[in-house]
């Protein structure tokens, strides 16, 4: 997010994807910003508290409002994971658009924190409930564990919040190892 070629080409990428999908009559666009450089950081607050101690959040926060920009310019929502808003309390890079819709699924761990649902709504953000606890990843989980989860935990039930007023929620079905077969 502090080189110019590589987010010049990401945006230009995502824009054929953007305008891809409201042309299919698509509303959300999700522009994803979760995780960020968790894959080169792999301890302490990884890529976001990385980003914050080297004094290059602001960039990550211009990067994301340049996302929404196009989603919005293409008359869809931005939607984004809540990983990297406001990460471990830092409001003082910057603001993040707040007609971003936030799909909330984790209200961090160790010393990755992320900013609270309540706090994200205080901002004005929407909160689209993700809850971690419904994710199911495909050879990693057990899909009944996940069932069992998505059926004692209500949809407006959101983690490290409780109870709150939400937009909407959302299942995530992901397939980190894709050669993992699967059977209905």
């Amino acid at each position: 997010v502090t080189k110019p070629k590589a987010v010049n080409f990401t945006m230009a990428l995502l824009d054929k994807y953007i305008r891809y999908f409201a042309g299919k009559g698509c509303t959300i666009f999700n522009i994803g910003c979760d995780e960020y450089a968790n894959d080169i950081y792999s301890n302490g607050s990884m890529g976001f508290g990385q980003l914050v101690s080297e004094g290059k959040y602001g960039a990550f926060i211009n990067y994301v409002n340049n996302l929404a920009a196009l989603v919005q310019n293409a008359g869809m929502t931005a939607m984004a994971f809540n990983d990297g808003f406001y990460f471990n309390g830092n409001i003082s890079s910057g603001e993040f658009d707040t007609d971003i819709a936030i799909a909330f699924w984790s209200s961090g761990w160790n010393s990755y924190r992320s900013m609270s649902a309540d706090d994200l709504a205080a901002r004005g953000h929407k909160i689209i409930n993700t809850n971690g606890d419904w994710y199911y990843i495909l050879g990693m989980s057990d899909i009944n564990n996940v069932t069992a989860n998505i059926q004692k935990t209500p949809y407006d039930s959101v983690m490290g919040s409780g109870k709150m007023d939400v937009a909407g929620s959302m299942l995530c079905y992901w397939c980190d190892q894709p050669e993992i077969e699967y059977t209905e």
